[in-house]
């Protein structure tokens, strides 16, 4: 009676007793209330009335199913499986364990509840998408321990979630040295919420340096920006600042987020750059002149940013601001990147000079030092008087001063000096010295005319110093008569002998003076006599 359904095996026919039994008759179709009418070919006919039920389970039917999923996220809605005889009839049959299947994965398994009705909760498929591309792919619900039922299937995409976070796909090098490119640069990407790879251009990623108490961070490109695979390359990443252990946060920022999404690298060992300049970490401010100074200066050779170069190994120069004897051992090198600047010996005149300490290229910045007087080399005469007069008297004291081998001038006190004095004015005296180291010897006459050595010399040590002098005549104060002249002469005639004086200083010294009148006249008992001289007067040579 009912146009969804249909019997098979319906016609029979009667016995010898006028019987028709039915052996093969068959309901096929949606359950319910039916009439089945039974007509004989005569013509009679008679009803039943039957309730249709459902046959048993031979499939299933997926319900409420999503058509896209997300990896590692929640199905959107939760599906449910009905169990359904052949003629997709709902068969009320519980305990049915159905397992859903995605790629192989068992993805959640639910069981039947008495009208047949499996409802299943939290799938989610757990493998990521670690390329950045959509897939098809086929959620699969089948009864596991009963073959004879069909299973069911759904074809579904699976996509990412929206791009909100990001992942380091290349970690940077483990090693990287200060002002250079990290030889592996770091790339990184965008993900879904769950890690799933995002199809996402233009998302800039940012990388800075964690640093702690530390002066660092990095030179070149700090940035780098998501091609259309959602995949950000650095190129240009190298650190700078102080060396240490270090890690990188990368950051990116999403449109749909409030957050700052932030990534850390595995840890760094940034190592110091190539050697730029040269510091003094320790000087010596003072040098006496050629004193040997055992460790003078304490050298290091940095980077740009203020790092110990280790890798340096250059050989040192120095350069001075005057003219300085600057000795160093030759050569002095730089071992990994420090230099304990020993055996320094410096010679000059005293005084603030400046040094810069030069390797290749590389070249401190100056540091001042004074040089003062070094141990007494020798004796230096300051007063020289050089000629001095035999009837002067000498006001200045003669000085002698105590130097170094530089010339710089000694201080030291209470040294016992000697001065001799040679033919023909000999002598001796002794002085000490002052603090300044001075020694001065008062000689207030040289009466005797001719060359003179001085000598200087301490009686403690070796050190002496000679000066010679020239004492000249004084002024003639006499003359001396050298040739007399006839005892008889006659008058109005020359003498026959002429007389030839000498003049003669106050210390009876030569007195080579020229052009001094010298007149002769007569005297008699020392008066004057009425007799007079012609051609009696001349006047002394250059002798």
């Amino acid at each position: 009676s009912r146009p969804d359904a249909a019997l098979t095996g319906a016609v029979a026919t009667t016995d010898s007793k006028g019987s028709a039994t039915f052996t093969n008759l068959r309901v096929d179709g949606v359950a319910g209330p039916a009439v089945i009418t039974v007509t004989a070919d005569f013509g009679a006919s008679v009803e039943v009335a039957v309730e249709v039920v459902p046959g048993p389970v031979q499939q299933l039917d997926v319900r409420n199913h999503p058509t896209q999923i997300i990896p590692l996220e929640e199905f959107e809605t939760d599906p449910y499986v009905l169990l359904l005889d052949k003629d997709a009839n709902q068969v009320e049959r519980a305990g049915v364990t159905i397992s859903s299947v995605l790629n192989g994965k068992v993805l959640g398994t639910a069981t039947t509840d008495a009208k047949g009705i499996a409802r299943f909760s939290q799938l989610k498929f757990t493998e990521k998408l670690t390329a950045a591309v959509e897939f098809e792919a086929t959620v699969t619900y089948s009864v596991p321990d009963d073959d004879s039922i069909k299973s069911d299937a759904v074809t579904v995409d699976v996509v990412p979630g929206a791009p909100n976070d990001i992942i380091i796909l290349t970690q940077p090098s483990p090693t990287a040295r200060t002002g250079y490119l990290f030889e592996t640069q770091p790339v990184v990407r965008v993900v879904d919420s769950n890690g799933n790879f995002v199809r996402a251009g233009g998302v800039v990623v940012t990388a800075t340096m964690s640093c702690g108490v530390s002066i660092c961070g990095f030179s070149g490109g700090t940035t780098a920006t998501t091609d259309s695979s959602g995949v950000a390359r650095f190129t240009d990443l190298r650190p700078s600042g102080e060396i240490g252990s270090r890690t990188i946060l990368f950051t990116a920022q999403f449109t749909d987020d409030t957050l700052t999404k932030i990534q850390r690298s595995d840890t760094v060992e940034v190592t110091a750059g190539a050697a730029v300049s040269i510091v003094v970490e320790r000087s010596t401010s003072l040098f006496s002149y050629g004193v040997t100074v055992d460790s003078a200066f304490d050298l290091k050779a940095v980077d740009a940013w203020g790092n110990t170069a280790t890798d340096f190994d250059g050989v040192l120069e120095v350069a001075t601001s005057k003219s300085v004897d600057f000795s160093i051992p030759v050569p002095t090198k730089f071992d990994a990147g420090r230099l304990n600047l020993r055996s320094v010996n410096v010679k000059a005149a005293a005084g603030t000079y400046a040094a810069s300490f030069l390797s290749g290229r590389l070249r401190s910045e100056a540091v001042e030092f004074i040089v003062v007087a070094g141990v007494a080399a020798r004796l230096e005469i300051l007063v020289r008087p050089g000629t001095v007069s035999a009837d002067a008297t000498l006001t200045t004291p003669f000085a002698v001063q105590f130097v170094d081998g530089g010339g710089n001038a000694v201080q030291v006190a209470n040294r016992v000096v000697m001065l001799t004095i040679s033919a023909p004015n000999g002598g001796a005296k002794q002085s000490l010295t002052t603090s300044s180291g001075i020694a001065t010897f008062s000689v207030p006459r040289f009466p005797k005319a001719g060359s003179t050595l001085l000598t200087y010399y301490e009686t403690a040590s070796s050190l002496m110093a000679t000066d010679r002098i020239s004492v000249v005549p004084g002024a003639a104060k006499s003359v001396k008569l050298l040739s007399g002249t006839n005892v008889e002469v006659r008058s109005g005639y020359p003498l026959a002998s002429q007389p030839s004086l000498q003049l003669m200083d106050a210390n009876g010294n030569i007195a080579t003076q020229a052009s001094v009148d010298v007149t002769a006249s007569v005297y008699l008992s020392s008066v004057a006599c009425p007799s007079r001289l012609t051609n009696n007067t001349v006047r002394s040579d250059a002798t």
